[in-house]
């Protein structure tokens, strides 16, 4: 489009090779009017299976009416082909937004949700930007593809190229818990009454939100516990409907990775959980921490439930709760439950609050430290994340790095869907919407970092497939053994800059990780036999 048909594009292609470099942090607010103007394209490259996005933005120096966006097949080797509909377009719609988590007086405009659309409206003087994903078939032949993609507008229309390469391999599934906190259900229907769920086709949307975790490179979920009922007959009671519903979506879909919960019984808290147990229960602490958790082994094992890991409090430590108190919780918790894996969810970036780590299962931190790995190490305990940050550096390379140096084996980050009521409203709770995908009527509605999110899974994946790659290939022979020398060095040359103790440290844009992950595809090709 010409700046004479009251346009301007902003080209923010987030295709490999020639890129803007500032497209994943850039916040596309509804004036914007950056000067980058180069030619628009779409150069994208991945395996079978894998997702590629890219954008476009608008700035319309009058009002345009409605635009609309096609997609050809992708024409690739052989006659090979990619259908138009493996390509999906939506529109991002802002969001009036609150500057700061909780109650301020300061607000703004804010890019905020991904919107399927088949005409979308462009305003004089709205920046409009939409994104582009396609999902390469399962079983497309390796080679060069390419389409385009037209975009029509004010009476004229723009042809926007598309080329595709598809490599000759699948990616391998990253061999680490990656989930989310809040990804068990749909936006807010936890708590509604029995008679809405129903109308909201309740279950169908929890077979969507765990199907869009799936697709965006999420190993495991945070499923509902089993609601503890208290005692019958000496025997603990559970409500396990919403647990084993879930958990039979969970298996159908494919998920075999370790889930995460908070546990519905005999958490850490202020006061004297002994005593309150003896006189809530009639029995010891340990005994009913015995009785309630062979019970809860039991049914899991019986319904086919994936393998649980039990939180006892949320950041117990940075809210006051002692140490001392952690340690007897926990205790109690190992010595009576052996057979169950519970779970400390903290900072630990405080050196005082280390002492509970030898009588934890499992330390989950949200300030990575390498003392807290020795020290997890020597306590034969496990080393997981939280709360590292929503963004592709982390859910892949940070990762990584952080399996190979720290030991650590998973990452559950706050929040999946976690608004308060309307998800087009930000002042509606005491706090504001901070989720990733929101729950509507007809499907999820992702914000940018989820994408940016499912990118960084994919590295991860990317990288997994490079180090087994690499472990076989050294069973051929010196030759291939030096090939997968260099390609793990290269990896390694890249985690350099990566600073596990910043965490708010970005190393690479996401251009450079594009770049990056076409180098990763060549190795992988190469220690394979492919080129």
């Amino acid at each position: 489009f010409q700046a004479e048909d009251g346009i301007r594009d902003l080209v923010r292609s987030r295709g490999l090779g020639d890129v803007y470099k500032r497209q994943v942090t850039y916040s596309c607010a509804p004036g914007a009017d950056p000067t980058d103007t180069r030619e628009v394209g779409i150069d994208w490259a991945a395996a079978p299976g894998e997702y590629e996005s890219a954008d476009f933005a608008v700035y319309p120096l009058k009002d345009c009416g409605d635009l609309t966006v096609r997609a050809s097949e992708l024409a690739g080797p052989q006659g090979r082909t990619i259908p138009a509909s493996a390509l999906r377009f939506r529109a991002i719609r802002y969001k009036f937004t609150r500057i700061g988590s909780r109650i301020t007086t300061s607000y703004r405009y804010s890019p905020w949700l991904l919107v399927d659309f088949e005409e979308w409206p462009v305003p004089a003087g709205v920046t409009r930007r939409f994104w582009v994903t396609v999902k390469v078939p399962e079983d497309a032949a390796a080679g060069q593809y390419t389409g385009r993609i037209t975009v029509s507008l004010a009476g004229t229309t723009r042809t926007i190229p598309v080329k595709l390469e598809v490599y000759p391999f699948k990616l391998d599934e990253a061999d680490m818990v990656i989930g989310m906190y809040g990804g068990g259900r749909p936006s807010g229907g936890g708590w509604w009454p029995e008679e809405v769920l129903e109308k909201y086709r309740y279950w169908e949307r929890v077979e969507e939100v765990l199907m869009d975790q799936k697709e965006h490179g999420m190993t495991s979920v945070t499923p509902p516990a089993p609601r503890f009922q208290g005692f019958r007959d000496g025997k603990a009671v559970f409500d396990y409907s919403s647990a084993d519903r879930t958990h039979a979506i969970l298996r159908k879909l494919g998920y075999r990775h370790e889930g995460y919960a908070y546990a519905s019984m005999f958490k850490v808290g202020e006061g004297d959980i002994e005593a309150d147990v003896q006189r809530r229960y009639g029995m010891p602490l340990e005994q009913a921490i015995k009785l309630a958790y062979e019970e809860l082994g039991r049914h899991m094992k019986e319904n086919n439930h994936l393998p649980m890991a039990w939180a006892l409090a949320d950041e117990p430590l940075i809210h006051g709760i002692s140490a001392e108190t952690v340690i007897k919780v926990f205790t109690a918790h190992r010595k009576a439950a052996p057979q169950m894996q519970f779970v400390c969810d903290d900072a630990f970036g405080d050196p005082a609050h280390w002492v509970v780590i030898p009588a934890v299962d499992i330390v989950c931190a949200n300030t990575p430290r390498y003392a807290v790995a020795e020290a997890v190490k020597k306590a034969k305990s496990r080393y997981w994340f939280n709360n590292i940050d929503i963004d592709r550096v982390t859910f892949g390379w940070f990762m990584w790095k952080a399996k190979l140096e720290m030991g650590v084996e998973a990452l559950v980050q706050w929040g999946y869907s976690t608004n308060h009521a309307d998800i087009y409203y930000d002042l509606d709770g005491f706090e504001g919407d901070t989720g990733v995908s929101f729950t509507a009527m007809d499907g999820q509605r992702a914000r940018r970092p989820w994408e940016e999110i499912r990118e960084g899974a994919e590295d991860l994946r990317y990288l997994q497939t490079l180090w087994n790659a690499a472990e076989t290939a050294r069973k051929r022979g010196r030759r291939a053994a030096r090939d997968a020398d260099e390609a793990i060095n290269y990896a390694k040359s890249v985690m350099a800059k990566i600073d596990l103790e910043n965490k708010r440290q970005k190393a690479y844009t996401s251009a450079e990780l594009d770049a990056i992950k076409r180098e990763l595809a060549k190795h992988i090709m190469k220690l394979r036999g492919a080129r």
